[in-house]
């Protein structure tokens, strides 16, 4: 997700990317009529953007990725020296969790230069920088590859879809203000009178009846409004958080 958001904008303006012609066309022709990209490599008109997002809505057009299945940037092999040490620094740890790695290291490699048996961890380093070969022509290929006007086009609109959807999802966990003590009389004033066969009261019903509720009562909504409020106002700081608002 952070190459998509980091990269569809130079993806779409930059020419070494794409060249446009109304078709999607990629880059692979470069050579065929230069005459006709002046103008259109550096900046797609207005009108030719809308061309093609008309021509793309109208067929099937496959996405030049998925947001899921977009490949990590695979990390480095290790070493066998480091896979020993990673190895040895997480079992010293277990008796020192306050154990730092500058402090094993010098231990750690005075051992590695005793230990005889260095096979295991020269195998096992091999097998990473074998795994990171493949792993590295997967996510070069992706980040290289050249993509066409209409697929930008499809990816754009799809990540603007899922913005969409997931700022409407935010919104709708964002925990509401409670009612005010008349608003919760209110409820319970309504439930009380619909329980008993009769239609939901009048506006004007209502007020006379909290107008004439005792001290005592309204207290009592009052309280609940508090705890309401306070149990309200630690959800929504939870909620800012999570959503790295805060």
């Amino acid at each position: 997700m952070a190459f998509v958001t980091r990269n569809l904008r130079s993806l779409i303006m930059t020419s070494n990317q794409i060249r446009f012609f109304g078709l999607g066309e990629s880059t692979s022709n470069t050579t065929t009529n230069q005459s006709t990209t002046t103008g259109l490599e550096s900046k797609v008109s207005a009108s030719a953007v809308g061309k093609a997002r008309r021509e793309a809505s109208s067929t099937s057009i496959k996405l030049p990725f998925d947001f899921n299945g977009i490949p990590e940037k695979p990390k480095l092999p290790r070493s066998p020296f480091n896979i020993y040490f990673d190895h040895r620094y997480e079992e010293m740890k277990k008796d020192n969790k306050e154990l730092k790695k500058n402090d094993a290291k010098k231990l750690i490699e005075e051992e590695w230069d005793k230990l005889e048996m260095k096979q295991p961890y020269e195998e096992l380093s091999a097998k990473e920088h074998h795994e990171y070969k493949d792993k590295k022509q997967v996510y070069t290929e992706f980040v290289t590859r050249k993509i066409t006007i209409k697929e930008m086009l499809v990816v754009l609109d799809a990540f603007s879809k899922m913005q969409v959807q997931k700022a409407k999802e935010a919104k709708a966990a964002k925990p509401k203000r409670p009612v005010s003590a008349y608003g919760l009389f209110l409820k319970d004033y309504t439930d009380l009178v619909k329980s008993s066969g009769s239609d939901a009261p009048k506006m004007p019903e209502v007020a006379e009846k909290w107008k004439n509720l005792s001290p005592y009562e309204k207290e009592k909504y009052q309280t609940r409004y508090e705890k309401l409020r306070e149990e309200s106002i630690e959800a929504r700081k939870q909620w800012k958080l999570e959503q790295g608002k805060a």
